[in-house]
């Protein structure tokens, strides 16, 4: 922070009227004396401030965790992300709390911020009815995935996929290599959700 602060001298001098760039210790200080919670109520209020110039924004809803915060990958520092997409940035990133997961932390997510007019998506660890009813009832436009953590609904959705492909003209596709590996997605898409 000295050194960001000692190559713009100017913006200090002239917005705060700060003559000398303070040292390291004392932005030290100041950092530990911030709360972390009111700094990060700050952070989603300013960016949620940006987020709304844009509507129709994609959100992409995620956890991570983060490596070599904990003595294993079970007890390590797990954060959940909304990223924006037409932004840049990151709209807010609470920590998991222990004992916790994903799918309690995404509806906590989701009240935090106010993602009308936006599409959300996610993977398929959030496919979860609770996620979904909190998205309705924050009139979130949502894209979830559903793999086999849902066996017997995937089978329904794949047997009537397969069924609209073989009597629709053919669907998007795409094919990439990724992880030493070819990968060719077809889509297609359906308006028949009953």
């Amino acid at each position: 922070m000295e050194l960001f602060a000692e190559t713009r001298k100017e913006w200090p001098e002239q917005n705060i009227g700060m003559l000398s760039v303070p040292s390291h210790d004392t932005f030290d200080r100041l950092f530990q004396a911030i709360s972390p919670e009111r700094f990060g109520e700050c952070l989603i209020d300013l960016t949620q401030r940006l987020r709304e110039k844009i509507s129709g924004d994609i959100v992409t809803i995620d956890g991570k965790p983060h490596c070599r915060t904990g003595s294993n990958k079970e007890n390590c520092l797990h954060m959940l992300n909304a990223w924006s997409a037409g932004n840049g940035l990151v709209l807010g990133q609470p920590a998991v709390e222990d004992k916790s997961n994903e799918i309690t932390a995404t509806p906590k997510l989701l009240e935090m911020l106010d993602l009308k007019d936006c599409i959300v998506t996610a993977d398929a660890l959030n496919c979860q009815k609770t996620i979904v009813a909190k998205m309705l009832e924050e009139k979130v436009d949502y894209v979830l995935a559903i793999k086999g953590n849902h066996p017997k609904a995937h089978e329904e959705i794949k047997l009537f996929m397969d069924d609209v492909a073989d009597r629709s003209p053919a669907g998007y596709e795409t094919a990439e290599k990724a992880h030493g590996r070819l990968e060719i997605r077809k889509y297609w898409q359906s308006t028949e959700i009953e």
